[in-house]
């Protein structure tokens, strides 16, 4: 009979532990994106695994989904260590993203000619020019971190939060990667 027992309970905490690991992050931003006009949609990143899984990106112009892993390590907040967790994935996949021949015509009439290897004014037409054109799924690079840490209180996680995406096959009209880096703006908040 305590036998018995005593296997129910490891198997409770197995089971407890295992369901532990399996459970999602998520994390929710107000924006999508600070600079691009027209991205002001939430956008909620999820992970799910344990030491290894997945983290999905939504929003109404980003999609996408990457094998990723978790990692704790300590790290130095304001002066005190603080244990970290960080959740990493990066693969090629698809992804929404503007229509690759109407943003570089976009841009290209957005540059003066005397702009053409100005590095700002390159970075200003493309912030402009990304949210006029319709978006497609296209082959991309993508990146996206989850992370947390206890920023203001000690007994509670914060997220930060950062995605990218690098159209395959695809440069600017003066040669660089196209690279598509989201900066959520509002608060971002982990779901619990």
């Amino acid at each position: 009979m305590i036998h018995g027992f005593k296997t129910l309970i490891f198997t409770t905490v197995t089971v407890q532990s295992m369901a532990l690991a399996q459970a999602a992050t998520i994390v929710k931003c107000e924006t999508e994106d600070t600079f691009i006009e027209g991205w002001k949609s939430p956008i909620t990143l999820t992970y799910t695994g344990g030491d290894t899984g997945e983290i999905s990106v939504e929003s109404d112009h980003v999609n996408f989904s990457v094998p990723a892993h978790l990692t704790k390590d300590q790290t130095d907040l304001q002066g005190t260590k603080v244990e970290r967790i960080t959740m990493l994935g990066t693969a090629q996949t698809t992804s929404n993203m503007p229509e690759p021949a109407a943003l570089n015509a976009c841009i290209a009439g957005e540059l003066k000619p005397e702009e053409q290897a100005d590095t700002d004014a390159q970075a200003n037409a493309f912030l402009k020019c990304a949210g006029k054109v319709p978006s497609v799924q296209v082959p991309v690079t993508a990146h996206a971190m989850i992370m947390l840490l206890p920023i203001n209180d000690p007994e509670k996680l914060e997220p930060i939060v950062q995605t990218s995406r690098r159209y395959l096959g695809v440069k600017f009209p003066w040669g660089g990667d196209i690279l598509l880096e989201t900066m959520p703006g509002g608060d971002c908040k982990l779901i619990e």
